[in-house]
């Protein structure tokens, strides 16, 4: 899988809005460098659905909400080789990479 690196960095895209629940298992929506581009072009909504249908991702692009990807999607980096999972809650997404295990 192609993935966008900079410095030892890796792009990880994900939605930064409730209600957009973007990754839904594919790995593929979170690395693709075209989608990074996308975000950091800040380029209009329909364009990132038209290229997502044709990849055959199964993601939801809400441009019945949103002109532009910026507006719903954001880039986190973090370190080549990191392991990280995705929370979600109600459509929002936070990337964490550590887990804060609680005793009893």
């Amino acid at each position: 899988m192609e993935k966008m690196t900079r410095n030892g960095l890796v792009a990880v895209v994900h939605s930064c809005r409730y209600g957009v629940d973007w990754y839904s298992g594919d790995a593929r929506v979170l690395f693709d460098p075209e989608i990074v581009y996308m975000v950091e072009e800040n380029r209009p909504a329909e364009e990132l659905k038209v290229y997502c249908e044709r990849m055959g991702y199964n993601v939801h692009v809400p441009v019945q909400w949103y002109d532009s990807v910026r507006e719903f999607l954001d880039i986190y980096l973090i370190p080549e080789g990191t392991d990280f999972y995705i929370d979600s809650y109600d459509g929002c997404e936070t990337i964490k990479t550590s887990v804060n295990w609680i005793k009893a």
